[in-house]
This record gives C-alpha cells, structure tokens and sequence, in this order.
C-alpha cells in the first residue's frame, strides 16, 4: 500500500506532540522502524495485529507503562498517515494484549513504599564542607539537590532542562520557571526567604553557584541549561512532598506549591510515600499478642487442654481429615 504522507502531514504531526513527548516519539519509532526493516516489512502500512502486537510481544517483558507508551507512539504516526481509518490505538487487539499485561503484573500504589528520609541526604551533602570552599561539581550537586527539595520538582525533567534566563533572585527569595514540563503547561516555583543557616539555604547556595559557573557561560546562549554538567541527583521530589505532610503541612497547600492539581491524586499515587511504615500495625499487634504472657499463668486449665489438643493433632496429622476434625470439637 503506497504510503500517503505529505508535507502538511509532517507539520501536523510535529505540532500534535509536546517537545518532550515528540523525543520520545521519534527513539520509540525509530526502533519499531528499524524491527520492520530486520523483517523486511513496512513500519507504515496499517497492520495492526500482525505487526504492532507481534512487537508488543516481544516486547513483552517490559513494564506496561512502557509498552502503552509504544503503542501510542507507533499510534501517532497512523492517525495523521491513516486519518480515515480506524485509530490504531483502540484496536481491540492491541488493547486485549495491553490488558492481559496489566492483569497479569499488579503494582502495588506507592503509598506502600518508603521514602528515604531526606535529612540523611542535607547532612550527607552538609558533610561536603563549606559551600563557598565547594569545587564547582559539587557546588552544582549541592545546588540542585536543595533546589529539588524547595521546590519539590522533578530533579531531571523539571529541573535538568531548567533554562538560565528562567531563574530570578532577588532579595524576596528564588524564582524559576519551566517552561516544557511533564504536565504540559508551563509552571512556576517561588522560593521564598532565606534559610538562617546560609549552608542549608536554597538561595544562597543558588547565588554561590550562579558566582562560581560566570566564567563558564561567557559563551553560551541565554536558553542554555541552568545546570551544566551530567545530572546525577536522588529522587527527592517524593522525599520533599511526603516530609512537608508529615510535618503538618496540609495536603492541598503542597498540591498547589508543586503545582499538582487539587482535584487530581497523582501526590497520593505517586509521591506520598511515608517512612516507618510497619509501625502502623504495632499497637494492633501489641494489643493483639501482648496479653498471652498474661493470660498464660491465669488458666492453666485451658493450657494443658490446648497442649493436649495440639499433641492430638501431631499423632492424627497423616491420619483421616474428617476423625481429626471431630477429634477436636469433642
């Protein structure tokens, strides 16, 4: 089937994607194309179940976040080459094999994982020494890291695409704008004030780092990175957002400092994860067990008819279900 894929075709593609989707796009598809090509098959002619679910099995191992993600891409292409035919994405075969995956591998909600408590980080970093003594590198770690915390963003996405003329200081506090994040809209974070402690201040650290990397931005374009070096940081934006409610701070009032929509639950599925997690079933447990050393001496009488029941089952325990039944409930 020839393929009809204009020019127009191309722009309206281009458009349909956010930026950073549209790069996750192109590596997906380039893969797909290059698997059609190994089996000397088109990567565009509309073939649903004999080409995109025969790759999205063997795929399969994968995560199910991953492989929606390549249907949508290979998806994407078809709806502007095939606009007249039926959404490639919907296909009942692709969407029966999406949801046996599903099935088949249960995530658990976040919320039943720990995160790491973050003041083990601050005096892992605190550890380095003085800010102002800091060697550029870990300057720049040490600045990105209170910065992922104050403003609990995404420490890569968010913050590693950061742009220079999008930061503002001024004596009120920290301004940063991103301006392609994950949530489509661009969106802003204000870190307001200063820390007394100058070594654990977002600020401060912020405006050593901005002193110390001049030279090196002679050169570049006002749109470059904030941050210039590979981006090695902890995951800090669930750490941030679940200590802030820990400590009070009411749920609703993060949502909207990080941006989260109020109505959504993506902090509750995704971020909140608090630590210490089987202390919630230690007053159970406690009331549950903790009087048998009690009771033990309170009724001797019941203890050696359950000794007696117990060594009863020990001498049956090959013998007939039902006579060890009955020998009990006498």
């Amino acid at each position: 089937m020839a393929c009809r894929f204009t020019a127009i075709n191309l722009t309206d593609l281009i458009k349909d994607n956010e930026t950073a989707t549209h790069k996750n796009y192109d590596q997906v598809w380039k893969q797909w194309a290059l698997w059609c090509h190994s089996h000397g098959q088109s990567a565009v002619e509309y073939n649903p179940f004999l080409r995109v679910v025969e790759y999205l099995v063997l795929t399969e191992a994968l995560a199910y976040a991953t492989l929606n993600n390549i249907r949508s891409a290979i998806a994407s292409v078809s709806r502007v080459i095939y606009s007249t035919k039926p959404p490639l994405a919907s296909h009942p075969a692709i969407l029966g094999f999406l949801k046996a995956k599903q099935r088949r591998f249960l995530k658990l909600p976040n919320i039943h994982e720990e995160a790491f408590d973050i003041q083990m980080i601050t005096n892992h970093v605190l550890s380095w020494g003085p800010t102002a003594a800091l060697p550029v590198a870990k300057l720049q770690l040490k600045a990105l890291y209170l910065l992922t915390v104050a403003t609990m963003w995404r420490p890569r996405s968010d913050l590693g695409k950061l742009q220079f003329r999008d930061l503002s200081i001024t004596t009120a506090g920290l301004t940063v704008i991103a301006r392609h994040p994950k949530e489509g809209k661009p969106k802003t974070s204000k870190v307001g004030g200063r820390v007394a402690n100058c070594e654990t201040c977002p600020v401060a650290t912020m405006e050593e780092f901005i002193k110390k990397t001049t030279h090196l931005r002679s050169t570049l374009a006002p749109d470059h990175t904030l941050f210039l070096a590979n981006l090695e940081s902890a995951n800090s934006i669930n750490a941030s957002s679940t200590k802030a409610v820990l400590l009070g701070i009411p749920k609703d009032t993060v949502k909207v400092y990080a941006n989260w929509s109020l109505n959504a639950s993506t902090f509750e599925k995704y971020y909140f994860k608090p630590s210490n997690q089987h202390a919630r079933g230690a007053e159970i447990n406690t009331k549950t067990f903790g009087t048998a050393t009690e009771n033990r001496t309170t009724s001797g009488v019941g203890v050696e008819r359950g000794l007696e029941a117990y060594n009863h089952i020990l001498r049956l325990r090959f013998g007939n279900v039902t006579i060890l039944i009955c020998s009990l409930l006498h």
